[in-house]
């Protein structure tokens, strides 16, 4: 049995611990958490100053995608505050990037949290940040609501500073207000505003102008995908808690990958009133023709798509250039003209590809095909009766 007590006058507490090979426990208590090598606890108790600490170390943890690089934790609490400093050499998310040097420190109050985040890398350029946000608790006449009060705060990528303005977020049961929150550098500005609720008009409303893609390249990928472009345009959110009708209207302008520039891409949604549906539209413009075009319509009552993609002589050799552990050039092009069903939860593709005399080298064969053919799929399979397909000395 246990009882709530006081502790006798003047006693302190403390306790340490080190922690090896915590792995299989950890697998069978908690399995997205993962711990590498050791991990130390330390803490403990302080009657003077009525205090209450705990202090955490570890050579990797990992929560789900998360992973932090000799993490560290210290907490310090009494009456009703809280103190928080949460700090790791690299912050990495798996497939995105990472950030260095991180530094999070929490106060937490009556009704009250205030956060500050800071992170630097030291790298050819500049990757670093500062941010600062608070959390208020409100009762109002009976309703209860949370505001985050964003402060002015700096991002530097790649060498490019950008400003975060200050701005307020409510949230009061199903429904979020977002007021002008806002990043810029120069003329390049990210808005985001508006409002979330069961009111079918609420809109939230995402903003780009001159939104350069090339400088955000590094931090979403380690890989360095060489994504470059600008955007301008905006997309909105309505009817949140019904149908989630997405209207779009952007433009992604001079974008590519690598070097390669791949023109001009516009997306587009807008609601449909005759056929009760949400008509979205996607086109890719280079050198003057379409050689990607998506179009459709979505009807949120059923859930349904029925759109169709059409390929227009895309080069082989462009395509290849992104798969360079599977084959070294290719020659000839590609079209196409293909049907994307999706009906209770079913999708189904139906069409052609038109192979124009394409030719790859293989590198796992060593050996080049040559393919001159049209290749049917149905029902979401690829039918391969009859393709001629030649190696390099034209036998099939």
């Amino acid at each position: 049995l246990a009882r709530d007590a006081a502790l006798p006058e003047n006693m302190n507490v403390a306790f340490q611990a080190e922690l090896k090979d915590v792995g299989p426990l950890l697998r069978v208590a908690w399995p997205w958490l993962r711990v590498a090598g050791k991990a130390r606890l330390s803490g403990g108790y302080d009657y003077a100053a009525r205090e209450i600490r705990l202090e955490a170390e570890a050579d990797t943890l990992a929560v789900g995608d998360l992973r932090l690089r000799a993490p560290g934790l210290s907490l310090a609490g009494r009456g009703k505050q809280m103190r928080c400093v949460c700090r790791a050499d690299e912050m990495a998310w798996a497939g995105i990037g990472a950030i260095y040097n991180v530094r999070d420190v929490m106060r937490v109050g009556w009704n009250r949290c205030d956060n500050d985040l800071s992170w630097s890398n030291w790298h050819e350029r500049s990757y670093c940040g500062t941010l600062s946000a608070s959390l208020r608790l409100l009762e109002y006449n009976g309703r209860h609501m949370a505001q985050v009060n964003v402060y002015p705060g700096v991002i530097v990528l790649a060498d490019s500073v950008w400003n975060v303005e200050r701005s307020v977020v409510l949230w009061e049961d199903k429904n979020l207000f977002v007021n002008n929150f806002e990043i810029r550098r120069g003329e390049q500005c990210f808005r985001l505003r508006g409002r979330l609720g069961d009111n079918e008009r609420d809109v939230l409303a995402l903003a780009f102008d001159r939104f350069d893609l090339a400088e955000f390249d590094a931090l979403l990928s380690d890989k360095r995908l060489g994504l470059f472009g600008s955007i301008d345009g905006s997309v909105s959110l309505r009817d949140f808690y019904g149908d989630r009708l997405v209207y779009a209207d952007v433009c992604v302008d001079d974008w590519g990958l690598a070097r390669d520039t791949l023109g001009t891409l516009r997306m587009s949604s807008y609601w449909d009133a005759p056929s009760k549906a949400l008509r979205i539209g996607l086109e890719n413009t280079m050198d003057g023709r379409v050689p990607i075009a998506l179009s459709g319509l979505y009807k949120p009552s059923a859930d349904s798509l029925d759109a169709r993609l059409r390929l227009s002589a895309i080069g082989v050799e462009h395509v290849a250039a992104y798969f360079p552990d599977v084959t070294r050039g290719g020659k000839g092009s590609f079209s196409g003209d293909l049907r994307l069903v999706r009906h209770a939860g079913e999708a189904a593709v139906d069409g052609a590809l038109r192979l124009d005399s394409v030719s790859l080298f293989l590198s796992a064969l060593n050996t080049a095909f040559t393919v001159d053919d049209t290749l049917v799929v149905r029902g979401n399979r690829l039918l391969l009766d009859g393709l001629r397909v030649l190696d390099a000395e034209g036998r099939r």
